[in-house]
């Protein structure tokens, strides 16, 4: 079975069983047209915990319709992504690769039947003049089935964009909702049958403690660690940079408050930490190092976009494809599930020392050590010679600006506005030195290349010419120490 995937787009509406459908009003072109009555059944699995669920990701297996087969669904901002195998006759087992996009969740946890749904599907498509479908209409009388509760039934509507916009979308459903139809109870099928196994959410209560303010920082990022998992996996855009950066905030978290915290503890997940941000680093760097020089290509003369030009693309793409393979073959490792469940067990059972059950305002003696931690990277910036020395003490700051940015940003609810400003002070001394940074990188990267062009008789132009145009644009280090002098942050006053 081959997999393939789709954005998707919808509303669901709850309807009584005797509803009946309006006529949409849709200008022509657009019309309304029946499509079929299906009859679905579907097998829902997940862990005796239901994290899948919990989690808004659904895993099924379902006959029946033309997209029978294994169908996972997970969160995507406003939509979901559904990753599918379409098979007539799909197995018993759930395949491999799902299996491996659902394993940040389930971490060894056994995937199991949960609930078995039959649906009786009455269709309608959306059409254009040229009869390409722009809106899904399904009318949908359920079934629900699950182990020693009675069957649960009801009908609902949903409307699932095709090739159409969110306008045609919001437009039908506007319609049905004035028809009579009420806003759906839940979002998911599965969701409405095990709602009562679901624990409700815990309220945005004010934090009564400064480990309150931390814990709430750290559980958003390793929620993002977790999110980010399958996405990266399937290779999409951001998804390494996004995972890598809340990896980022969460060493840096554990080291800014390390005073409210076990150190053992903490030195062992910061290590951890630190191994999986250079997997993932390795990554992110040959793709922003591939991007910026084949985008800088497009901007020499002529002569140097030819040959050079292509062993250039085949070096780079390469560096990207080894780094990759090692971050998937690391995906399915051991050490790493070890440290997803080491998160989890950082945000329900935090390594709290006395300190954390202190007053919230607590947590501002770590954000000002941070923000002087900055000022002193800087000044010794300052003083550094022109040359390795400077470049070595602009990195130094670059990352110290990173750790108070994310310690402001951890405040950010706490401290409102002032919090928010520093980190946006703090946002723009690290993109200023990190282009700086990243230029030296590429400057390095292309001196490598030079240098294995010439043992191989190979011409150098291209790439002599890719430096020449980034010293151009970058200068040295004085160029970017005075770029971010006027941004010193102040000190923090929280």
């Amino acid at each position: 079975m081959t997999a393939t995937t789709a954005l998707e787009t919808e509303i669901t509406v709850d309807v009584d069983p005797g509803w009946r459908m309006p006529e949409l009003p849709l200008d022509p072109p657009l019309a309304v047209v029946p499509a079929g009555v299906r009859r679905l059944s579907a097998t829902y699995l997940d862990t005796a915990d239901l994290r899948l669920l919990r989690a808004r990701v659904t895993l099924r297996r379902r006959t029946g319709g033309p997209d029978a087969g294994w169908h996972l669904k997970l969160p995507l901002g406003d939509s979901r992504l559904e990753v599918r195998h379409e098979v007539r006759r799909p197995p018993a087992s759930v395949p491999a690769d799902l299996a491996a996009l659902v394993r940040s969740r389930t971490r060894g946890e056994t995937l199991a039947p949960v609930a078995v749904l039959r649906t009786t599907r009455t269709v309608r498509h959306v059409v254009d003049a040229e009869a390409r479908v722009l809106a899904e209409v399904v009318d949908d009388r359920v079934v629900a089935h699950r182990p020693g509760t009675p069957a649960e039934r009801w009908r609902e509507v949903e409307v699932e964009l095709v090739a159409g916009d969110r306008e045609l979308l919001d437009a039908v459903v506007a319609a049905l909702l004035a028809a009579g139809a009420r806003p759906a109870a839940s979002q998911s099928k599965l969701a409405r049958v095990l709602a009562g196994d679901l624990a409700t959410p815990a309220g945005s209560d004010p934090p009564r403690t400064a480990g309150d303010v931390v814990l709430a920082y750290l559980a958003a990022q390793v929620a993002e660690v977790v999110d980010r998992d399958p996405q990266v996996r399937l290779d999409l855009p951001d998804a390494v940079h996004r995972q890598r950066v809340a990896v980022r905030r969460l060493r840096a978290t554990l080291a800014t408050y390390r005073r409210l915290l076990e150190a053992d503890a903490v030195e062992r997940l910061r290590g951890e930490l630190r191994w999986w941000g250079a997997v993932l680093g390795a990554v992110r760097d040959a793709e922003v190092l591939r991007e910026r020089l084949l985008g800088a290509v497009a901007d020499l003369p002529d002569p140097h976009r030819g040959i050079g030009a292509d062993v250039l693309r085949t070096a780079l793409d390469a560096e990207l494809a080894t780094s990759r393979a090692a971050l998937l073959s690391e995906l399915d490792g051991t050490r790493y599930l070890a440290l997803l469940d080491a998160l989890v067990v950082l945000v329900d059972t935090p390594p709290w020392r006395g300190r954390a059950r202190k007053p919230p305002a607590a947590v501002h003696p770590g954000v000002r050590r941070a923000v002087r931690r900055v000022r002193r990277a800087l000044r010794s910036a300052r003083r550094a010679p022109v040359g390795p020395a400077l470049d070595t003490s602009l990195h130094d700051a670059r990352k110290a600006a990173k750790a108070a940015r994310y310690a402001a940003e951890s405040v950010a609810a706490l401290a409102g506005k002032p919090a928010s400003r520093l980190a946006e002070r703090l946002t723009k001394v690290q993109d200023s030195l990190g282009a700086h940074q990243d230029s030296l990188v590429a400057r390095s990267r292309l001196a490598d290349l030079a240098a294995l062009a010439v043992a191989d008789g190979r011409p150098t132009g291209t790439l002599d010419a890719l430096v020449a145009l980034e010293r151009e644009r970058h200068g040295d280090g004085t160029a970017a120490l005075g770029a971010v002098r006027a941004l010193t942050p102040d000190g923090w006053r929280g």
